[in-house]
């Protein structure tokens, strides 16, 4: 479960990297390469925990990721995160995984032509880039009800709440996309449904 969560943690840094609105070539460069390697290796290090190969291209694209946020930042799904980690301490690859999922179609409005770039790097259209991402949550059984770390759809405001707190504001606005507080809602009971 911790390779599937840190691999999905690495992918989620590279989308939103690649996708916010400091984004930019260089970090684009960097992000969409490790989309690529998680594509390609992420599958392989969870069905071959032993293959060296897969683990080596799972660290490359972990380190191109982390660099493409220290230069351009994430976006709502690690504000989310955050607030889920803050919470309940949900992992942080899961929550932002979860969170992304949530995000996702609606970020893809917003700037379909960034998006259009991360669904090449995954390997599929970009009409089939929501419904990939959903797969690939369900094939490394993320987990999505929360239950097991006591965030149910009671907990809805206080997550909100948290979402709003001054330290994740600049993820919110780095976003490619805006959320209306209601729209961030939404979010939030998608997310804490399972």
């Amino acid at each position: 479960q911790l390779t599937a969560w840190t691999g999905l943690d690495a992918l989620v840094h590279a989308i939103e990297a690649a996708t916010n609105r400091r984004a930019n070539p260089l970090v684009s460069a960097s992000a969409l390469h490790a989309i690529r390697l998680v594509a390609r290796h992420l599958g392989t290090a969870l069905d071959e925990p032993g293959n060296l190969d897969a683990r080596g291209g799972m660290l490359v694209a972990a380190a191109l990721a982390g660099s493409a946020i220290d230069n351009a930042g994430t976006g709502i799904a690690h504000a989310l995160g955050h607030a889920m980690g803050s919470l309940a301490h949900v992992h942080h690859g899961r929550a932002v995984a979860l969170a992304l999922a949530a995000a996702l179609e609606a970020n893809q409005e917003a700037a379909p032509r960034a998006h259009a770039e991360v669904a090449a790097a995954m390997g599929v259209l970009p009409k089939d880039l929501v419904a990939t991402y959903d797969r690939l949550l369900d094939e490394v059984e993320v987990g999505r009800d929360l239950a097991d770390v006591g965030l149910g759809p009671e907990r809805a405001d206080e997550l909100f709440a948290t979402t709003l707190a001054p330290e994740n504001l600049p993820m919110l606005q780095a976003n490619c996309r805006h959320f209306t507080e209601e729209e961030l809602r939404e979010l939030v009971a998608t997310m804490l449904a399972g």
